[in-house]
């Protein structure tokens, strides 16, 4: 790399030679024997963009680059550099940029993880984002949002700014030190934690991909950080699904809420059938909440019915919330204690 005016003299003499020779290469059999005059000027083009690379670095005209583009993402691997890489692996990587991209939004719009089946032209709309730049000599890609069409759509909220943001907190994360709670501050409700992270960790490469490293910069990034992302960072954000997956499975299965109160009323007319329990201490005896139960609780529903309302009797009803109905799992008699 060049460090000081005098290397910098020198780089600019040698890539005037190369550059030199391949004029005058093909002056002379350019025309003849085309093919051989682009078999011989592949070596030194090599060097010609090696060296065009580093003056650009020490001129500054690489930094002056980068603000084309407010996010940059370069894939890093053995095998991988600029010339030489598999066009797959990049396509494969623009598309989990936008993939990624886009179940957030589908998320943040409808309020659910996004299908198997294609997005709607709404979300496909708001998915868009623009691959702005590309760094000379590298497999760097810069990105940018639109800035008119999207913000049309919507005028209230930015989604695209919103999903893309979100997901820069939580790469940022996963390269950091930071400890759970940061995570949870930053997306307070589960659910949307869940799917921001999950698609923070399809931006991490597997332990069997071509690419090694994937590294994030930009004036996007939170406080303009750089995060470089390896296989291990899926090892922190693994346990972090799991229990947000795990709790998702609970909401799904119901919240168990405990009752205390006067099992008053009954209803065995028509399933599931129900029952009333009021409040044994309000002088009108007000309804705390209606039950839902199954035919298991029908002995028990019939055992506490209590008639007594001077004197009744209370017990304690623990129940699964599903939506807006409650089902009865047990009823007990209260014990004194309690």
């Amino acid at each position: 790399m060049i460090e000081n005016e005098a290397q910098l003299k020198q780089a600019r003499k040698a890539l005037a030679l190369f550059e030199d020779a391949v004029a005058d290469l093909k002056k002379r059999i350019g025309k003849t024997n085309p093919e051989l005059f682009e078999a011989l000027a592949a070596a030194p083009l090599e060097d010609i963009e090696r060296i065009r690379q580093e003056i650009d670095v020490y001129t500054g005209l690489t930094q002056v680059q980068k603000k084309k583009a407010p996010l940059w993402l370069k894939l890093q691997g053995e095998n991988i550099e600029y010339g030489k890489a598999s066009a797959k692996i990049l396509s494969d990587w623009l598309k989990s940029v936008v993939d990624a991209l886009r179940n957030v939004i589908t998320f943040l719009y409808t309020g659910k993880s996004a299908g198997k089946g294609a997005p709607s032209k709404e979300i496909s709309a708001l998915s868009e984002i623009e691959v702005a730049a590309f760094a000379p000599g590298s497999l760097e890609i810069g990105f940018r949002l639109p800035e008119e069409t999207q913000l049309k759509l919507f005028e209230q909220r930015n989604f695209p700014e919103e999903a893309l943001f979100g997901l820069l907190k939580a790469v940022t994360w996963l390269d950091s030190e930071d400890p759970e709670e940061k995570l949870e501050e930053d997306f307070p409700d589960p659910a949307e934690r869940r799917v921001v992270l999950d698609e923070a960790m399809n931006l991490v490469p597997s332990e069997d991909s071509p690419v090694s490293t994937v590294e994030l910069t930009g004036a996007y990034m939170p406080r303009k950080m750089k995060v470089s992302l390896t296989p291990k960072h899926k090892e922190k954000g693994k346990p972090v699904i799991k229990k947000l997956e795990e709790h998702e499975a609970v909401e799904k299965e119901g919240q168990i809420e405990e009752y205390i109160g006067w099992l008053a009323e009954v209803n065995y007319s028509r399933y599931p059938f129900t029952f009333e329990l009021h409040d044994p201490d309000d002088p009108k005896h007000k309804k705390i909440e209606t039950f839902t139960f199954e035919i298991d609780l029908v002995k028990k529903a019939y055992e506490y019915l209590d008639y007594n309302e001077e004197h009744p009797r209370t017990v304690k009803v623990r129940g699964r919330r599903i939506e807006k109905k409650l089902e009865a799992l047990s009823i007990e008699p209260l014990k004194e204690s309690e």
